[in-house]
């Protein structure tokens, strides 16, 4: 696999990058940026284990650098990485050794990759070439307009609010 730039003025095509010359092949899924010319993706095949790894394109230098090796243990990379909003990369293995894959947590500050749990069937779902998305829960609290003792016919407002700033009353 490689990596073009698509000139949409010149209407020209260049390779940027030969990921087989970087020891990786069959990169699936999505790049994400997450600074200015850092790319990030994951490739199925290749690295140190021959097992995929997670790595980082310098837009700037056309450079690659392998963050992580997967290995027999951890499984195989799917799908595409998630920036979420606690800094961290997260992304799907599929089956192991001894499990069907599961959930990845990588913290780019410190280099630290965390397996977080195992794909079930029956209570996380499974399917290879998982998308993950980021969906902002909300951190209750509940604000009362009043006093929350009343007599028969009187009311309260009670309003719920979380961290994302939505408020339900």
């Amino acid at each position: 696999g490689g990596l073009i730039d698509y000139n949409l003025i010149t209407d020209s095509v260049s390779m940027k990058h030969d990921f087989l010359a970087s020891g990786l092949n069959a990169s699936r899924g999505s790049f994400i940026e997450i600074a200015p010319n850092k790319l990030y993706g994951l490739s199925v095949v290749g690295g140190a284990n021959d097992q995929g790894a997670l790595y980082e394109y310098d837009c700037s230098t056309n450079q690659v650098t392998i963050l992580y090796d997967f290995t027999l243990a951890t499984g195989n990379p799917t799908g595409s990485l998630l920036n979420a909003s606690n800094g961290k990369l997260y992304g799907a293995t599929t089956a192991t050794t001894a499990t069907l894959g599961g959930l990845f947590e990588y913290d780019l500050a410190t280099s630290a990759y965390s397996h977080k749990l195992n794909w079930n069937r029956l209570e996380t779902g499974w399917k290879t070439g998982n998308r993950l998305l980021e969906v902002g829960c909300i951190a209750p609290g509940i604000l009362a307009s009043g006093p929350v003792s009343f007599c028969q016919g009187d009311s309260v407002t009670l309003t719920a609010f979380g961290s994302n700033s939505n408020f339900f009353q």
